[in-house]
């Protein structure tokens, strides 16, 4: 049997991360890659970091915050009757073309309904800012261009 010899192959291991980072120097890199090595070989970048820092410091410093804040959604509720009628009635005849209709008025966000016998409730909801008197104007007017297609 032979005698099995040490070599150091550390010098060559040395040669060959040399060789490694060579070829890794000589890639050609994207534009995220250009911009990231840009941002880590640059000293901006500690300048750049501490500014938007203290940006977002002072941006919540001064953005006013209340505990609760007063949002006014405009909500307009429309009571209808029909009495003698079940609630699958009230809510076939009356409560679902009523939702279409005021479902096609400009600035409603949602319509809501409940039916019960011999009533129901259509709640329109309007996109948070509207003025609640254009929005009463609307339903209004939108109800009475419809009465054809309503039960008496």
């Amino acid at each position: 049997m032979k005698k099995h010899e040490h070599i150091d192959t550390s010098k060559e291991k040395n040669i060959d991360k040399d060789i490694i980072l060579d070829d890794l120097r000589d890639y050609e890199l994207g534009i995220a890659g250009k911009l990231t090595k840009a941002f880590i070989t640059s000293p901006l970048s500690i300048i750049l970091f501490f500014a938007m820092l203290g940006a977002g410091i002072i941006g919540l410093i001064s953005t006013p915050r209340q505990e609760d804040p007063q949002i006014s959604v405009p909500l307009i509720d429309v009571f209808v009757e029909y009495p003698g009628a079940s609630s699958e009635e009230v809510s076939n005849i009356v409560v679902k073309p009523l939702e279409r209709l005021m479902s096609n008025i400009l600035g409603v966000k949602h319509v809501y309904s409940v039916s019960d016998k011999g009533q129901g409730i259509v709640t329109i909801e309007f996109d948070v800012g509207q003025e609640m008197t254009p929005s009463v104007v609307k339903v209004r007017d939108k109800m009475l261009a419809n009465l054809d297609f309503m039960p008496p």
